[in-house]
């Protein structure tokens, strides 16, 4: 038997496992579990008030809960005559609501508590039920409850969307449930994709367990009637124009309440009311990404290229105006084939049937002027160019800008270009030309492209890639020739260079693809990786840095841009230091002391400061930057090159920006005064 030792002190507080009144049988008592493992025993008999505060003896004395207690699970007959003429209650079938100090409980015609109060609010037993509010820590939840006083729904909710005789549609947290009203059982189980707006179609995806089938999205009310079918991978909720985002075939796509496809590429131009866009009929089960055509055609420069499904079938259709300024959708290639497309920005279209994968014109072949107007013109629009029979099929990508004359109008565009392509085929990889030769056998385990950020794609826009096969690494080319001299672990492109982890090696190596040779500095990881190989239209450089910054044994160095070693890696921090005439310098820190190196390695500061504030200047017309180095908080300052202007011995120095930094205040010793650089 169970023996509870309890004490009341002077202040009304209750402590367990200290020094006891009296012992009390537990298994006698009325007991309360509020917490797992801790139970309130009744014995206001044996304690002067019926009020104490619940504490559980630890190093922190543990404050749980302000207890009432009443003397029995009776109410006295005071109690009883008062509640015999209060006019709030009534009895439903043998059980009344009754509020006592303002929460809600539940009595039978003997007056006994059948479900002491403790809900904030609550309803009146129909059919022997109910439904509930209780308070959680200042968060109200729902439920219902049966005349026993247990949940019959399985847990606390936080609101009831809707109740009638067949259903109940709960929420809670990110959830929408369905049960059944009479036998509660749960019959649709919804995550929700956005929020639940008032009067308006919910964003919800199902739930496969209960369901029995793949997740899919749609639309319910608050009635768990569904308003927009469950064939989306993705839905979001309506905007005020009507519109919303949604995600088919892994394309994404505005619809609007009626579940008809608009024809537009952001949801701006909806919102802007642009009238320039069609809703797909229902002829049309689903649009692909809108796409322009090639670059260097003139005369379909201003449709849309849309990928339609129809009939389970897929094809491409276009999208122009008329002379009348009317939405026009035209077809461009059959519903014929199994699966989506891709590559149509580049005037291919890749798709499958059965497990050939086709490569088909996408440009109508016109004539004018003597001159093919379209970026691949092989042959009639729609026409297969070739078929190989596999399950993928990537295409490498190049561009290049030409001057295109069209009668008088002219200047430079991009011209893309397609010239071989990556297939999958039974899990292996290989290359295959224009004409559908294979210049690989299949037997690479992947050939893809990854750059420094270790994402890995198959978007080959670089005639380079990188072959897998058997855990070995090599670089090849579009063509299938092997372009590393050496087998490795991992090959990413960072700037100009491959990092190369090599079979035999736990570092990495910077291989050269023109000498195909390693650098001989070793690194475990690369911080930061640019290079600067193309300049602007007005022949500026484009923004960054040429150089590698690298971690090697947790100390940090920098590779330049031809691959020398600029600083060993004796740092333990580099950081780049800009300034507005494209040069930069590092701050370095080496044992807790802040310094400054150049560009080629040289020391500018030695790293003796606490700390270097760096500010711009001008001098003489050219955008540099001044230090502010600080050595037991007196400031100093020092010019780009590291020549001293002013000792560390003020106590702030401030620049005078009316003056282009070329004037500081120093402060030494309480005392001001205006120190101009050209003294």
């Amino acid at each position: 038997m169970a023996i509870l030792k309890i004490i009341a002190n002077n202040n009304c507080k209750l402590y367990i496992d200290q020094e006891f009144i009296c012992e009390l049988s537990a298994d006698s008592l009325h007991k309360e579990e509020i917490a797992v493992g801790v139970y309130l025993i009744d014995v206001v008999s044996q304690i002067e008030t019926n009020t104490f505060d619940l504490i559980v003896e630890n190093e922190e004395q543990q404050f749980l809960k302000r207890i009432e207690f009443t003397n029995s699970n009776s109410i006295s007959i005071n109690s009883e005559n008062k509640l015999k003429n209060r006019l709030d209650i009534f009895f439903y079938n043998g059980i009344a609501l009754v509020n006592e100090s303002g929460l809600y409980g539940y009595i039978n015609s003997h007056y006994e508590w059948v479900i002491k109060p403790e809900f904030s609010k609550a309803e009146h037993f129909i059919k022997k039920t109910a439904i509930v509010e209780k308070e959680f820590n200042g968060i109200t939840k729902i439920s219902i409850i049966d005349t026993k006083g247990n949940n019959i729904i399985g847990g606390w909710f936080d609101k009831i969307l809707f109740m009638d005789q067949t259903k109940i549609v709960l929420k809670r947290e990110n959830e929408i449930i369905v049960f059944n009203s009479t036998s509660f059982a749960i019959e649709k189980l919804y995550d929700i994709c956005g929020h639940i707006i008032e009067n308006e179609p919910i964003p919800v995806i199902s739930k496969p367990y209960y369901s029995g089938l793949t997740p899919k999205a749609g639309y319910i009310n608050k009635k768990g009637e569904v308003i927009l079918p469950f064939i989306y991978e993705n839905v979001s909720n309506f905007s005020e124009s009507g519109y919303a985002e949604v995600q088919r075939y892994g394309i994404k796509r505005y619809i609007n309440k009626d579940g008809r496809i608009c024809i537009l590429n952001t949801l701006n131009e909806i919102e802007q009311k642009d009238e320039k866009f069609l809703l797909l009929d229902e002829n049309f089960e689903w649009c692909g990404k809108l796409e322009t055509s090639a670059p260097n055609s003139m005369f379909l420069s201003g449709c849309y290229r849309i990928a339609v499904l129809k009939g389970g079938k897929w094809g491409f259709y276009y999208l122009q105006n008329d002379y009348y300024q009317n939405n026009l959708l035209c077809e461009m290639i059959p519903c014929e084939y199994d699966s989506p497309f891709s590559d149509s920005r580049y005037g291919y279209v890749i798709m499958r049937k059965g497990r050939s994968m086709c490569v088909v014109n996408l440009v109508d072949a016109k004539y004018d002027r003597g001159e093919k107007k379209g970026q691949f013109v092989y042959g009639d629009m729609g026409e297969v160019l070739f078929s190989i029979e596999c399950d993928e099929l990537y295409a490498f990508i190049t561009e290049s800008s030409k001057w295109f004359d069209f009668g008088g109008f002219g200047g430079f565009m991009m011209k893309y270009d397609v010239s071989n392509f990556v297939v999958k085929r039974n899990g292996k990889y290989g290359i295959v030309d224009i004409k559908g030769k294979f210049l690989t056998r299949i037997e690479y385990d992947d050939i893809y492209f990854e750059n420094e950020n270790a994402v890995k794609s198959h978007d080959f826009t670089s005639q380079t890639c990188i072959a897998d096969k058997s855990g070995l690494k090599e670089i090849i080319n579009s063509n299938g020739e092997i372009l590393s001299s050496l087998s490795a672990k991992h090959i990413f492109k960072i700037g100009k260079f491959w990092a190369v982890k090599p079979y035999i090696s736990d570092k990495y190596y910077l291989f050269d693809l023109n000498t195909k040779s390693l650098l001989q500095t070793p690194f475990d990881e690369i911080i930061y990786g640019n290079y600067k190989e193309t300049v602007g239209y007005c022949g500026c450089s484009i923004s960054g840095h040429d150089d590698y910054i690298i971690k090697n044994n947790n100390y940090y160095g920098v590779i330049g841009k031809d691959g020398n070693l600029v600083a060993e890696c004796k740092y333990s921090s580099i950081s780049h230091i800009n300034n507005s005439i494209d040069e930069y310098s590092y701050e370095v820190i080496e044992n807790n002391k802040h310094g400054v190196i150049s560009a080629n390695g040289q020391e500018v500061l030695p790293c003796i400061f606490d700390e270097i504030k760096v500010i711009p200047s001008y001098d003489k017309g050219l955008g540099i930057i001044r230090y502010l180095p600080i050595i037991n908080k007196k400031f100093g300052c020092y010019s780009f090159e590291g020549e001293m202007i002013l000792d560390c011995i003020y106590d702030k120095i401030e620049p005078n920006i009316t003056m282009f930094c070329e004037e500081f205040f120093i402060y030494k010793d309480g005392e001001c005064e205006l120190f101009s650089c050209d003294n």
